[in-house]
């Protein structure tokens, strides 16, 4: 995970972090090359294994606070919110609360909002930008 940045199997939408919503801060989202096609479109559906990476500064200091992962599981993993698996992780990578790892109903909360967008709003909101 560490060379997503790097690696050309990700790519971002924005050239540093922008401002989110609550909790993440200023964030910026690194998303698996799986998902490019569907930039600025609705009604997609993301292909098994697609990851998504925030990179959050919660408190708006400048730093990196935490990684916020999603990962596209096989059908059957979690149906009823698209099968998507939530984790939280220091910024070396390790999982800060391996217990909420899974169909987390805190995420959950907030990206069913967008299911048309297959749970990954910033496909959409930042390509608008």
């Amino acid at each position: 995970m560490k060379d997503y940045r790097s690696s050309s199997d990700f790519f971002t939408l924005t050239d540093g972090p922008v401002d989110g919503s609550s909790p993440h801060g200023l964030a910026q989202i690194w998303y698996s090359t799986s998902v490019e096609e569907f930039v600025g479109q609705s009604g997609f559906t993301a292909p098994v294994g697609t990851v998504a990476i925030k990179e959050a500064d919660t408190d708006k200091d400048g730093t990196v606070d935490m990684l916020t992962v999603m990962v596209k599981k096989e059908e059957g993993f979690d149906s009823k919110n698209s099968n998507w698996s939530y984790e939280m992780r220091s910024t070396d990578g390790e999982l800060m609360e391996p217990s909420s790892v899974g169909a987390n109903p805190m995420c959950i909360g907030c990206h069913t909002a967008w299911k048309q967008q297959d749970y990954l709003p910033g496909l959409l909101i930042l390509a608008k930008k």
